[in-house]
């Protein structure tokens, strides 16, 4: 009984002294580790959205349109500052309208283009979130854009866009209070 008792004070000194050496190794850090932080944003470069891709078809007076988006981070643009204050790029969508072989409009565009509709704080602090298509009327080719913080694909001011329909001319921008814009939701 004597050799039982000193076996189980044995294993239970030398079980805690093996458990108290894991727990001081586990959190031990090796002497040549690197610990300098370094921001993600510098690690990877400046923050981005992904690149998409869209077409549609739409019918309007007999005639068959093709609608095509490409939203893209572009690298030639003033970068913002996301919620972090960490840099990210801002947007280009090109849309090209067509009707069978003829391509009727080609445009690229950014937040350029809306800047006449913000104020100083907006244009510095929002990217062109996207651009989606929206139908087609008499007057032309109805488009919903947004602008958001970097970053954030909900909220922001939304913008009418209406791109005459013999796809001559200026596109005719109106900011719109009502229009909630997705265009993956609107290009599915």
């Amino acid at each position: 009984m004597m050799k039982s008792l000193l076996l189980a004070i044995s294993f239970g000194a030398s079980s805690a002294f093996l458990l108290s050496g894991c727990g001081k190794n586990s959190q031990a850090v090796a002497p040549d580790a690197d610990t300098t932080e370094i921001p993600l944003a510098v690690e990877q470069g400046p923050g981005h959205d992904d690149e998409r891709h869209f077409e549609k078809t739409a019918a309007f007076d007999g005639k068959t349109y093709r609608i095509k988006l490409s939203f893209r981070p572009d690298e030639t643009l003033s970068l913002a500052k996301d919620r972090f204050g960490d840099p990210y790029m801002d947007n280009r969508v090109d849309m090209q309208i067509a009707c069978g072989d003829s391509v009727l409009y080609q445009r690229s565009f950014t937040k350029a283009d809306f800047s006449a509709l913000l104020d100083k704080e907006d244009v510095r602090s929002l990217i062109l979130g996207g651009i989606a298509f929206s139908g087609v009327e008499s007057s032309g080719f109805q488009f919903g854009a947004q602008l958001n913080a970097p970053g954030d694909e909900e909220g922001g001011l939304a913008f009418k866009l209406t791109v005459p329909l013999s796809g001559q001319g200026e596109p005719r921008i109106v900011r719109d209070a009502n229009q909630g814009t997705s265009s993956s939701a609107a290009m599915d």
